[in-house]
């Protein structure tokens, strides 16, 4: 408890002994245009939740030049409930001329043709493309894919607790 005294009146506050919360969140930026977008994202993954937050943003951003200043306190108000943000833009990446890839005489372009002639829907093709072309430059930065596959931050959940059974991997062991 913390005792305030002002003015001859004493208030008293109580206040929580544990830790707050720590939220690991990926945020997708894929379609986003401008920084103030980009908060808008990270404003609403961190939407409901209190404590602080460690937040990746991935995806491939189409002209999109973010630092990690942009979320400082200055050019960002922390939705209610957060008290401290850490902010990670390694997952972001330039997107891929698909047209031109396409094109080149390369594995990369055979690649990217088989794939385009698949009737796979727009977001598997997207993935499979990403992730094709990521081990073709052999990066070795893949569990981006797996994180936008997963639906960025909606697979989120507080550091020391455990995954929902529903969050976890099926390895085909029996429980």
């Amino acid at each position: 408890a913390i005792l305030e005294i002002e003015n001859g009146r004493v208030a008293r506050r109580r206040l929580d002994p544990r830790p707050p919360a720590l939220h690991t969140l990926s945020v997708d930026l894929t379609e986003v245009e401008n920084p103030g977008q980009a908060r808008d994202r990270v404003r609403g993954a961190l939407s409901g939740l209190a404590g602080a937050a460690r937040i990746r943003l991935i995806g491939e951003p189409d002209d999109l030049h973010l630092h990690e200043d942009d979320f400082s306190t200055g050019s960002f108000e922390l939705p209610d409930g957060i008290e401290q943000i850490l902010v990670d833009i390694s997952g972001l990446t330039p997107p891929y001329d698909l047209e031109q890839i396409e094109q080149e005489p390369t594995v990369r372009g055979m690649f990217v043709q088989r794939v385009r002639e698949d009737d796979l829907d727009p977001e598997t093709e997207r993935l499979v493309l990403l992730a094709g072309l990521r081990a073709l430059d052999g990066r070795d930065d893949l569990a981006v894919v797996d994180e936008l596959r997963m639906g960025a931050s909606e697979a989120a959940h507080p550091i020391g607790q455990p995954a929902a059974a529903d969050d976890r991997p099926d390895n085909g062991e029996a429980a």
